[in-house]
């Protein structure tokens, strides 16, 4: 009888520094998942092919099916439980910028007027600069105009300058936005510009104006309610990945007048499935054949196209996804190799896929260093912590940057929500990201002055050990 189990003595017998598991005759999961939520390291329970058979035990064993149900629940309610620290995820995220408040203006406001509490409100969503930061607005002069239900940010009433986004000179710097960002973007001197598309962008008249750095366009993930899944098993799916992508590249060719130098499409693979993950070769196969028909339309208009390694467990449609291809840097390789092409290294995501499959991180991007071109720089955290702000999670930058220190392509950072109030996320991440590349080029330069030589003209080491590979961990 249920009554009878007693399972919060799993909780007595975990005082007693032992591994705990549960037995039971049940043919439901009920109590054995409880149990595992309880402490319970291990499951035991009687399998039968068929309850009819002679014997005491078929009639309360399970079916292989029931048990194949057991453990695919109990592995999901691990999951679930996490861990006592609450992280912030994607989805909560996008819902407080949903029901979050900001300081909009009332009534227009035009170039150099005073910015006084009559002429704001409050409305969501919460995209400009937050109810608490009205002390900060109060009696600013506006430095342009801003029209009505404009969200209040800083460079409102603040000039913003190069100096705020400069960087050590470490390859190609850029900046992330969309196409209504641009005149904003430009302002700030990056050397390439990076704009996420929704599909909407490329028919709604947005039109670019002329700039002196290269672009990169970034594929859509999503379409309405459509995944764009290159890589999905699902043909007609996988059609219209491919119809999407090549709008894209047709017009980043129309436009290519208005930048300098190649530019650059970023796509992902998909790969993604619901309901847990499956065999990888399947989504190899789909994916090598939708990016060879990308890679001909490509190079038909004079457009490099690469692919982005995938975060392991990314967020889509308010629910978690599994990426099935394009997660470790073997697969990366190996399609680089067949394809004679390069890649987009996203660091947040191989550090997911690392922590994921238990997979060493400096390993990870020394393998794939020589055919990135484009990088995308965040933080991460656990399996699913993407996009997070630089020392915010688990990644040591000052490493990475020695590992990359002769890298010379582009890279933008890529902060969650990081063009909000003005880019102020971007700007907090190139600050950190300029202190670590500082303390990595220092290092570096000590490194290779460390050796002196004495008469005998043997190397006298300056208490450096060589011998022991350099780890991100």
């Amino acid at each position: 009888d249920l009554n009878e189990i007693n399972l919060k003595f799993i909780k007595r017998l975990q005082t007693y520094n032992v591994t705990v598991g549960y037995s039971g005759h049940e043919i439901t999961p009920e109590v054995a998942i409880a149990a595992v939520t309880l402490g319970a390291k291990i499951i035991e329970k009687h399998i039968t092919m068929d309850r009819n058979m002679d014997g005491p035990d078929h009639k309360a064993s399970m079916l292989p099916s029931e048990f194949a149900y057991m453990v695919k629940a109990i592995r999901n309610v691990e999951i679930s439980l996490g861990s006592e620290i609450k992280e912030i995820s994607q989805g909560e995220m996008l819902n407080k910028e949903a029901v979050s408040k900001s300081i909009v203006a009332k009534v227009e406001i035009k170039k150099n007027e005073k910015i006084t509490f009559d002429k704001l409100t409050l409305k969501s969503p919460g995209k400009g600069l937050p109810p608490h930061k009205l002390s900060t607005v109060l009696g600013k002069t506006a430095i342009r105009s801003i029209k009505i239900d404009d969200f209040i940010t800083p460079d409102c009433f603040e000039e913003m300058c190069k100096d705020q986004f400069s960087f050590v000179d470490f390859a190609k710097f850029g900046l992330v936005g969309r196409f209504n960002d641009h005149p904003e973007i430009v302002k700030l001197g990056p050397k390439l510009i990076e704009y996420h598309l929704c599909y909407n962008d490329l028919f709604d008249g947005h039109l670019l104006n002329k700039c002196d750095c290269e672009v990169v366009f970034h594929a859509p993930e999503i379409v309405g309610d459509r995944l764009v899944d290159p890589a999905s098993p699902d043909l007609p799916q996988r059609q219209y990945a491919i119809k999407v992508v090549k709008d894209v590249i047709r017009t980043l060719d129309q436009k290519r007048n208005l930048f300098v130098g190649n530019p650059k499409v970023i796509v992902h693979p998909g790969a993604a499935s619901f309901d847990g993950y499956k065999d990888p070769d399947i989504y190899k196969k789909s994916f090598y054949e939708s990016f060879e028909i990308l890679l001909d339309y490509a190079l038909e208009h004079n457009v490099m196209l690469l692919a982005e390694n995938m975060a392991p467990l990314p967020w889509y449609f308010g629910g978690r996804w599994y990426t099935n291809y394009f997660v470790l840097p073997e697969q990366m390789i190996e399609f680089a190799n067949d394809f004679n092409t390069k890649v987009c290294l996203d660091i947040s995501h191989a550090k997911l896929s690392c922590n994921l499959f238990n997979y060493d991180f400096t390993k990870f991007v020394s393998l794939v260093k020589d055919y990135v071109e484009h990088i995308h720089i965040s933080d991460a955290k656990g399996i699913n912590g993407e996009g997070m702000q630089i020392d915010e999670g688990e990644i040591d930058f000052k490493s990475f940057f020695k590992l990359y220190s002769d890298y010379k392509g582009g890279w933008i950072p890529e902060i969650w929500r990081g063009h909000l109030n003005s880019y102020e996320g971007f700007k907090i991440a190139l600050k950190r990201l300029s202190r670590h590349h500082v303390i990595a080029v220092e290092d570096e330069q000590i490194h290779n002055h460390s050796i002196s030589y004495d008469d005998s003209s043997e190397p006298v080491g300056l208490g450096i050990d060589n011998s022991e590979e350099e780890s991100f961990e």
